[in-house]
Parts: C-alpha cells; structure tokens; sequence
C-alpha cells in the first residue's frame, strides 16, 4: 500500500518536522513554576557619545601666523590681505536703449535693450558679469520711464542713457 506521504516533496516533510522539533524545544525551555521576584537593580544612565573629530583650519593673516598646509611655498594669503579695498568694488555703469514701441494703443509695450517691457513690468538684464533688474514705470510714446540700480531714469527712442 502507498504511504500518502510520498506525494508531497521533501523539503515540506522535513520543514514540517523541524517547525515541530522547535516548538517542542521551546515549550520545554520554559519554567512550570515562576521564580521569586528578583532585586531591581540600580541602573545609572550615561551618556556617551562618538563625537568625530573636525579639521579646523584659520586662515592667516600674516606669515608669522602660520601658512597654508596644502600649498605651503604659496605666498597667496598674504597679497590678498593686502589687496583687499572695499571701496573700489564699483557698481556695474547700465546703458539703457529705448529701442521701439509696440504693441496696440490700449496695451503699449517698450523694447528696451532688446527685451519687451509693460507698464509696471519688471525684468532682468545682463550686465557685464552681473543681473541688474529694471522696471518700467511709464511708456509715453517717444519716451520712456523705467527704474534701474533704485534710480529713475527717461529714456527717448533711439538715444542710449
């Protein structure tokens, strides 16, 4: 006679028989009686913690302070402590051209510097290696007022301020 445990695999008997072999273990594993309540223990808490350690490096001021560890024959630090003037950081000079006028009667539109502009509409333009924002105040047909660098300037068509 067939067993009817020859039509399952393997690998589920012997999965079967280990899950139950465990069970078995566990449950004798465990006390029948409770044990008398153990002494708590004092726990003191402390803190620890792994800190990493940070590279600080000062830049200094003169050679006698010290120099640059990663180009030590540089004399860099030292001219540009020297070189440094505040004042002759110069505002970028804006030449503003009136282009054109277009746009309806209704809705007049300025061309200044080669970018259209509406009453009150505000753009960026590029200056030399810097952004200036302008902003068109009033367009008057000829003439055109826009705001520039917190100064009001009116330009007329086909002259550069």
């Amino acid at each position: 006679m067939k067993s009817p445990f020859r039509s399952l695999p393997r690998n589920l008997v012997a999965a079967l028989l280990i899950a139950g072999s465990c069970t078995g273990l566990t449950l004798a594993a465990v006390p029948a009686t409770a044990p008398a309540p153990a002494k708590r223990a004092v726990i003191i808490p402390t803190l620890t913690t792994n800190s990493v350690p940070r590279s600080v490096f000062i830049i200094p001021k003169k050679e006698a302070d010290g120099r640059d560890p990663f180009f030590p024959k540089s004399d860099r630090l030292s001219k540009a402590g020297a070189a440094k003037n505040p004042v002759a950081a110069k505002m970028p000079t804006l030449t503003l051209v009136y282009n054109g006028l277009s746009g309806t009667a209704d809705h007049q539109l300025a061309i200044i510097n080669g970018r259209t502009l509406a009453e009150g509409e505000e753009t960026e333009l590029t200056v030399g290696n810097s952004r200036v924002k302008i902003r068109c105040i009033e367009i008057k047909g000829e003439t055109v007022i826009v705001e520039a660098l917190g100064e009001r300037r009116e330009l007329r068509l086909g002259s550069g301020k």
